[in-house]
């Protein structure tokens, strides 16, 4: 029982640090794509901050949802799952930053 309810922890903060990431990933090109369009800021700032939180309700009720039976769940698989996943995003931001954040400081 010990072992189920860390497992659930673990399970926890994987999917929050996951989840997180990848909303502040869409949140950053939102700011860019406000940026290079001109919006004025306060709509762009009521816009990311909207659509930050929305991504991250959506993405814990896609999450939530696909964990239908918990009895049956292996939890290193999808702890493991959700760890690379956030490597990739990392990674993705890093890249973004890199060559997207060039471009934008140039122009």
């Amino acid at each position: 029982m010990l072992k189920k309810d860390f497992s659930l922890i673990g399970l926890g903060i994987c999917s929050w640090i996951a989840i997180v990431s990848l909303a502040y990933t869409l949140q950053i090109i939102s700011i860019d794509l406000f940026i290079i369009n001109n919006i004025d800021y306060d709509y762009a700032n009521v816009i990311q901050h909207f659509l930050y939180n929305f991504i991250i309700v959506v993405l814990y009720y896609i999450f939530l949802k696909s964990l239908k039976d918990i009895r049956y769940l292996n939890y290193k698989k999808v702890i493991k799952y959700l760890i690379v996943s956030f490597v990739l995003i990392q990674v993705l931001q890093f890249l973004y930053a890199f060559y997207v954040g060039d471009y934008i400081y140039e122009n």
